[in-house]
């Protein structure tokens, strides 16, 4: 008995387990992907406050050479100081031209402004030395509708692993707290209310076999298990009622 025993409670834990896992393996691919569409969310509601923020500061700050802007200038680097978190650049054309370190991104920029006089703005998200950041980029064009450059405003993003390593590592925490709270009241509940009571009728059962008819096998509960042990019991009866004719009828 000891053996089925622990054969039914490494049965029920291991499905337990087996349903741990598998919440493991659903729930971390979509803990990355929210932390991502979160983590990008906010960067991109910070970066429309920027955006507007700098056109506090500057009217023509989107209109004009903001390099040559030196109020304006001197607001963006203060507002660089205090979040570092931003992320400014003038890329000049004239000057991007001749530098074949030039990022292909900033290129791909510069050309689809080029091709669209009327495009007022370009957004998106990119990798600058190591960086990943969300940017929205504005043409300086002259009188003439000239390319000269452009400005770029930028949110740079956490950092994506860190944030889902925290929070991978947060959630399978509970995820085991949790399963090991499980397994502990399972296994208990599983001990008080279903195996000790079959070892007791397997005890007593064993305990009829070997002629122990005397001792009445009784149980207050309502359950499988109290159903079980008055049937046991009513069997104690029979055998006890047969042996008792038996001997009578042996002895006359």
């Amino acid at each position: 008995m000891a053996q089925n025993t622990e054969s039914l409670t490494t049965f029920i834990n291991r499905r337990i387990s087996i349903i741990y896992l598998i919440v493991l393996v659903i729930s971390v691919p979509l803990i990355y992907y929210i932390s991502i569409a979160q983590v990008e969310k906010e960067a991109s509601s910070e970066l429309r406050n920027l955006v507007a923020t700098f056109r506090q500061m500057s009217p023509e700050l989107l209109e004009s050479k903001i390099k040559n802007e030196n109020s304006a200038a001197s607001g963006i680097a203060k507002l660089l100081l205090v979040h570092n978190s931003y992320f400014y650049r003038y890329i000049d054309v004239n000057q991007a031209q001749g530098k074949t370190q030039f990022s292909e991104h900033n290129q791909k920029l510069i050309s689809q402004f080029q091709l669209n006089v009327e495009q007022q703005s370009v957004s998106g998200k990119m990798t600058d030395k190591n960086l990943q950041l969300i940017y929205k980029a504005f043409p300086v064009r002259t009188f003439a509708d000239e390319l000269e450059g452009f400005v770029m405003f930028g949110i740079k993003l956490d950092n994506y692993s860190t944030i889902i390593i925290v929070r991978v590592a947060t959630f399978i925490g509970m995820m085991t707290i949790l399963y090991a709270v499980i397994i502990s009241s399972i296994n208990t509940t599983l001990r008080s209310h279903v195996i000790n009571p079959l070892l007791r009728i397997n005890n007593r059962t064993r305990a009829v076999a070997n002629g122990e008819i005397d001792k009445v096998f009784e149980s207050q509960r309502k359950d499988e298990v109290g159903e079980l042990i008055k049937s046991i019991e009513l069997l104690r009866r029979s055998l006890s009622i047969s042996m008792n004719m038996h001997q009578k009828n042996t002895r006359q």
